[in-house]
């Protein structure tokens, strides 16, 4: 169903308290644009129960770039959520932007499963028995999964490997990573979590940070006592590969696997084969 776009005076929207941070460079990039495009995509509002005014949903930025444009209004929507809908659709619009770090996307994600719990509470309807409300709260976080997935056009895994990296690295040490370049490196989160406790990922990364180690699984493996597996250079640059697959379109994954096959092809010619062998 489409939705009303009407005109909202600046003056009537009520901002909140923000997720992020405005980022004022972005917003005078988009007031240059909506110069020359206008403005293509409409914020969200919801009606604010006290003072009558609307409260922003969706679209900081956007009313941001309005006001240096010096304009008094902006084309909005609005919509008729309670609070914790309207928290998760300003979530879900932090998680599109692309600049964000693998913490951060971590973060926005866990929070966004919380409040999806929260909205769609497992034990509703009755059902006091404890197996009836594990599998009640196991079907809502698989439902939590395949939606996210889909409405933000990632894969199962890489929601389910975001939440847990926040889930099992430690608060204390999440606010460490946050602004380091180690925030926006997803195998060194992942290693975290490897770590048997806080204190542990604290130190660990502690170490790289101050150059005392190179990777947190090197840190690690320092911290306890214990010598560091033998890199599988082959493995590890398969998971990367992996990672990155996920966010090709599907023109250039057929492309890829074109290639692939045209190098098979040719490789086991030259070597009097016929076929590469299961498993390869």
């Amino acid at each position: 169903m489409n939705m009303k776009v009407v005109e909202i005076p600046l003056d009537q929207i009520d901002r909140g308290e923000r997720l992020r941070e405005i980022d004022e460079d972005y917003a005078i990039m988009l007031a240059e644009s909506f110069k020359a495009n206008g403005q293509r995509t409409p914020i969200e509002v919801r009606t604010k129960q006290e003072g009558g005014k609307f409260r922003l949903i969706a679209g900081a930025h956007r009313v941001r770039a309005m006001e240096i444009n010096g304009l008094k209004t902006i084309q909005g929507v609005v919509k008729a959520v309670t609070d914790d809908e309207a928290k998760l659709l300003e979530i879900d619009e932090n998680l599109i932007r692309h600049d964000l770090t693998a913490l951060d996307r971590a973060t926005f994600l866990a929070e966004r499963k919380a409040l999806y719990l929260k909205i769609y509470p497992e034990t509703a309807n009755g059902g006091d028995r404890r197996s009836d409300q594990f599998r009640r709260f196991a079907d809502v976080k698989s439902r939590f999964t395949a939606e996210t997935a889909t409405r933000l056009g990632m894969s199962d895994d890489t929601v389910e490997r975001a939440v847990r990296r926040f889930e099992k690295i430690s608060p204390e040490v999440r606010r460490l990573l946050s602004g380091t370049y180690l925030a926006n490196k997803g195998v060194e989160l992942d290693a975290l979590i490897k770590a048997g406790n806080g204190a542990d990922q604290r130190l660990a990364v502690e170490m790289v940070l101050q150059g005392k180690a190179k990777t947190v699984k090197e840190a690690l493996a320092v911290i306890t006592n214990t010598e560091a597996p033998p890199v599988d250079k082959a493995a590890e640059e398969f998971q990367a590969f992996r990672r990155k697959w996920e966010k090709y379109a599907p023109k250039t994954k057929l492309n890829i696997v074109a290639l692939v096959m045209a190098e098979f092809k040719l490789e086991f010619i030259e070597k009097g084969a016929t076929s590469p062998k299961a498993g390869v």
